[in-house]
């Protein structure tokens, strides 16, 4: 609670500050203050990377600014940080070898001689998530810092991720410019309370998406996560000795309604409905005309006492912020890692883009991606 960021709009506050005591770096209360610094490094970590320099010139900006902060005459500033703090942190997603480690300590000490300095890697950023997994709840982000698969099985019982392995690749290369929007923690606080929850809206919305990478998260905790495209399915794959999320995408059809599955779900759906607990769950998508058309005809006879009404269960995923539609256009823009001109005219024409009444994730993805082949075709030319 003690926790306050005075980072600039640029690194949207990652930078921390705490004037009391923690049990950091290890289990012993040690007094303050504390600085808490986060440098993201771009593509730190693929293969061939050597984030060395780039982190190293980050260190060297940041030194900067601490000196000026020290020396200020500016009275507001100065009280933002009255005394040097004892303990700096950094943490990055680029791996710290002991020679780099060395070399960022000695830069930061030049302007904290005072201070401990603590350094805190890529590596050991995947270890603590590993023992604290439902962070990735909050933050489906986190899965972007490391090697998909690798991190992954690193945390999850080799079975589990046998089984729940076709989802976690579909969602692989979505997560990776993934922004978790309301929808997104509307629909985990919906399986919170009733078990299953159904994502509606428009084409091109993210729906399926979002299904996904609730589900992902829940695989980090040791859930199954399996995507069923029948009823039947779902229920020949039921484990009651087994937490597991079962992902069911356009259940009442994909281009129109379909009489055939809202009469397979219609036949079934009491049964699974009567399975569904805190360790299991289901996530189903539709969109918002073929819902309509479906659950006029959806009768559970028997089973209403555990059937809440369609809209406590229902999030739409398709109402999306500004903000929201700007951190969609930033995260597939850096995932793509376009040249410094192209996201300098993306700057320049980011709010008409954000305010285009055709705005949709998916065409957002695709209009980064034309970008960037446009541009290989141009240089190659």
């Amino acid at each position: 609670m003690g926790v306050e960021a005075w980072g600039g709009t640029g690194d949207w506050g990652c930078d921390a500050f705490f004037a009391g005591e923690l049990t950091y770096p290890n289990q012993q209360s040690m007094p303050g203050p504390f600085v808490f610094q986060a440098k993201f490094v771009i593509s730190a970590n693929a293969a061939g990377a050597k984030p060395e320099k780039a982190l190293l010139s980050a260190v060297d900006r940041e030194c900067n600014r601490i000196s000026a902060r020290l020396t200020a005459k500016n009275q507001k500033l100065l009280a933002k940080w009255p005394i040097p703090p004892l303990h700096y942190a950094l943490l990055t997603n680029a791996v710290i070898n002991p020679l780099l480690r060395t070399k960022i300590e000695t830069k930061i000490k030049t302007v904290l001689p005072c201070a401990a300095v603590h350094c805190h890697g890529g590596t050991d950023l995947c270890a603590w998530i590993a023992q604290k997994p439902a962070l990735i709840t909050a933050f489906p982000q986190l899965l972007t810092i490391t090697d998909w698969p690798q991190f992954l099985n690193s945390i999850v019982h080799s079975g589990i991720f046998a089984r729940s392995e076709s989802l976690l690749m579909l969602a692989e290369q979505a997560a990776r410019a993934f922004v978790p929007t309301k929808a997104y923690y509307e629909a985990q606080e919906t399986l919170r309370k009733h078990h299953f929850v159904v994502l509606e809206g428009p084409p091109e919305m993210g729906k399926t998406t979002i299904g996904r990478m609730i589900a992902v998260a829940q695989a980090a905790q040791k859930w199954e996560a399996i995507e069923c495209r029948t009823p039947k399915e779902l229920l020949e794959i039921f484990d009651a000795t087994r937490p597991q999320v079962f992902i069911a995408d356009d259940f009442f059809g994909r281009g129109e309604y379909e009489p055939t599955r809202m009469s397979e779900w219609q036949s079934e759906l009491p049964h699974i409905l009567f399975r569904l607990d805190k360790k299991h769950w289901l996530i189903l998508t539709s969109r918002a005309h073929i819902l309509n058309i479906g659950k006029a005809q959806l009768d559970v006879s028997g089973q209403n006492h555990r059937f809440p009404q369609i809209g406590e269960v229902l999030v739409d995923a398709g109402k999306l912020t500004e903000l929201e539609k700007g951190k969609i256009l930033y995260r597939h823009a850096k995932t793509a890692g376009l040249t410094a001109t192209i996201r300098h005219q993306l700057k320049l024409q980011a709010t008409s883009i954000v305010r285009n009444k055709h705005f949709t994730p998916l065409r957002i993805r695709n209009f980064i991606q034309a970008l960037k082949d446009q541009y290989l075709e141009d240089h190659e030319a």
